[in-house]
Parts: C-alpha cells; structure tokens; sequence
C-alpha cells in the first residue's frame, strides 16, 4: 500500500494581482490564474502559518496594494488583515481585492464586447469565427465572482477537469463579418489568429479547472478519510492528496497552454503589424499567456503517491462510476476486453513507476523517466480506444491528463492535452 503525506495546512498572503488593467483585455488572462497560483503556493505552507497575519498590515494613509484607491473606504477593506472565516479559503481583504477586479474586468466585457467591437477584436472578428477575448472576460467574472463568494466545495473527492466554454455576450450571436483584405492576407490571418484564439481558450480551460480543484483543496480534511481505501490493500480514500495533484496537474497545463498562448500571440502580433497602424495598435492590446516559470516548478512538484492517488480517481470517477451509473454505458465484446486490457496494462505502469521511484540518483530519474514515457504512451492508447467516448464520455480526456500529469515527475515540458 502506497501511503505519503500531503500539504495539510495553508499560508496566507496578498494576492497582489496587477491592477493596471490598461490596453483593454490584455491582463484578463493574469487576474485569475495569478490569484489561483498563489493561492496554491499558500495551500502548501505549514499549517502554523495559517493563524499569522498578512504580510501587508493596513496603513491609514498607505495604498497598500498600489491601485490608485484611497486609503480610506474599499482601501481599508482590501488592506485589512482580519484572518479568514472558518472554513473559507481566502480573508476578507483578499475576497474585497477580488470583488474589486471583478467589477474591472466587468467594465471591460461592456465596453469592449457590446455590439460594435473595437481594436483587437475588430480584427478577430474579421479572422476567426468566434471572438476569444469575449468569452474569456466572460469566464473571468465568473470566476472572480466565485473567489468573492469563497463558496466551500463539497465534491472534496472529485478530479476536476477543463472545459473550453461556449462564447457567450453579443458578440457570439453577430454574424462573422467578412474579411475585406487581400485573399492572402485573410488566409494567412485566419491562420494566426485561430491559432492564438484556440490557445486562449485552452489556458482558460487550464485556469478555471486549476480553480475548482483549489476550492476543493480547501475543503478537504487533514487526514485521510480510510487509510485502506475500499478493501485492505487498495490506495486509501485521501481528498487532500487528490486535490493537491489535480492542482500540480493543471499549473502544469497551465504552464504548457501559457507557452503555447505566448508563442502564438507572438505571430498573432506581428501579423497585425503588418496591416498598418491601427491594426499595429490592435497588436499591443491583445492578451499574453502567463509567466510560466513558478506553475512549471508546481508541476514537477508531483511525487509518485499523489500520482498514485490522482490515477485512481481519475480512473475511478471517469470510467467505473460513469459507466455503473448510466444504463447502456456497460462494455461488451472488442471493448470490454479493450478496456480490460488497457486498465492492466496501466496498473502495471503505475507499478513500475512506485518501482522507479524507489532509485537513487541518475539511476532513478532514468527509471522514472522510461516508466513516466510508457506509461504517457499507454494512456494515450488507452484514451483512443474505439467506442469509449460513447459509454464514458469523459474518460479518453482523463487518461491523456493522467498521461500528462506523470511527466511532472520528470524534469519535462510536455504537450499539453487539448480539452474538449
């Protein structure tokens, strides 16, 4: 039986998001995921540090947060260092900071996302059948409005996964306008600009799984719940462990949509460029990735009884459960034995990588990383099994993260899955 301790208390701080929300949407993508890592960093403190109190005291004449408010009224609130209510994630001068950003990014959607659009979203609009930045303020506020609400997460249990949204607001009802450059220049724009646009999105996904799965952390109990799972033997029943791996899983996915985010936007700029300056204009404005440093180092935080746990319930939630609770989902012929097959052959991977980590030296980062490889492979085999979409919708998507999330034992950057 595999059994490890996890992170079991929280360390509070400011989230000291940047307020300059300038150039129109081009820091939506940085209010939330840096609220999320550092709230994740925090999640993983010594529990003694829990009862301290904010790094930043209040100052009656300091803005502590450095967003132009006067120190008096909201100011007060957000540099307050009352300590979180029981059971909440965040304190109150935190949730006022996020309540405060979330009427921001609000301004922004109504402004730039109404019925006559402006620069950069002109010229999305022009190139691509969809308007990302909309959606994603969009996603934006409901996120921060869910960060405000602090809400306690009851599915303490459950794996998370991403999610792209549907566009939303009334730019996803307006007809694709067409595009008035040169038949080159358009095909050339619709490249680029669905390529950022389908990274923007992937990172959002990224970020609003990284979120949930943080609020279920918080919630979680300090110990296991049944340290011998369902039977003597089995991986125990560990909330907290499966929570804190979902949440090195999606800063690495993070990480990864991030990279991808910034290298498209890089040809998505210098595109606009091209086209004069107002579209040069357009250029500046349109939303980076993130730094990825700090969520990469997150990721290869992962050790293998967090692997260990995070596989079961993926497999578990994903796959056993859905199919046992949806009549018709039950496997038969080619694909009962297809999934038989590709179960045992990742339990055999799962045992291989315990084995592995149990090295020293180069010796174990070679095993780690041969046995990290197969068992990628073999979940992504497991992933395109035919018919299992059909009578487990969700599963071909959990093996390809579960693939992903076990090269966060190596030193890697993979590929990052793509959500649905």
């Amino acid at each position: 039986m595999i059994t490890s301790q996890s992170p079991e208390g929280s360390r509070r701080g400011p989230l000291g998001v940047p307020r300059a929300l300038t150039g129109a949407i081009a820091t939506l993508t940085l209010v939330l995921a840096v609220l999320v890592v550092l709230v994740f960093a925090a999640g993983a403190a010594p529990a003694r540090a829990k009862r301290g109190p904010l790094a930043r005291a209040a100052q009656a004449t300091t803005d502590c947060d450095h967003d132009g408010d006067s120190p008096l009224g909201v100011e007060f609130e957000e540099c307050g260092t009352a300590p979180p209510e029981p059971g909440k994630t965040f304190s109150p001068a935190e949730k006022a900071q996020a309540g405060e950003q979330e009427g921001q990014v609000r301004k922004l959607y109504l402004t730039y996302c109404g019925s006559s659009l402006s620069d950069p979203l002109t010229y999305l609009v022009l190139l691509t059948p969809l308007v990302a930045p909309c959606t994603e303020a969009s996603i934006w506020i409901e996120h921060l409005k869910g960060l405000v609400a602090d809400p306690p997460e009851s599915a303490v249990s459950l794996v998370a996964l991403p999610a792209v949204q549907a566009s939303t607001g009334p730019a996803s009802t307006e007809p694709k306008r067409r595009c008035t450059f040169g038949a080159a220049t358009c095909r050339r724009g619709g490249v680029v600009a669905s390529a950022y646009e389908h990274a923007l999105e992937q990172e959002s996904a990224a970020a609003g799984a990284l979120a949930t799965t943080l609020n279920r952390l918080s919630a979680t109990p300090s110990g296991p719940e049944s340290q011998f799972g369902s039977s003597p033997g089995a991986f125990p029943t560990y909330s907290r462990r499966t929570q804190v791996a979902a949440s090195r899983l999606y800063s690495g996915l993070l990480a990864a949509w991030s990279d991808r985010l910034n290298a498209a936007r890089a040809n998505f700029v210098h595109f606009l460029d091209g086209l004069g300056s107002k579209a040069k204009r357009a250029a500046a404005k349109t939303p980076p990735g993130l730094p990825s440093k700090l969520l990469w180092k997150t990721y290869h935080g992962m050790n293998v009884y967090e692997i260990g746990q995070l596989y079961l319930d993926l497999e578990t939630q994903t796959v056993e459960e859905y199919i046992a609770t949806h009549p018709g989902s039950q496997p038969s012929g080619t694909l009962a034995a297809a999934l038989t097959a590709g179960k045992n052959t990742l339990d055999e991977d799962m045992y291989q990588l315990y084995l592995a980590s149990n090295g020293s030296g180069a010796a174990r980062a070679r095993g780690i990383a041969a046995a990290g490889a197969k068992f990628s492979r073999d979940a992504d085999n497991f992933a395109a099994i035919p018919g299992l979409a059909a009578i487990a919708p969700e599963a071909p998507l959990s093996a390809r993260l579960f693939g992903f999330a076990v090269e966060g034992l190596t030193r890697n950057k993979p590929k990052p899955p793509t959500a649905p």
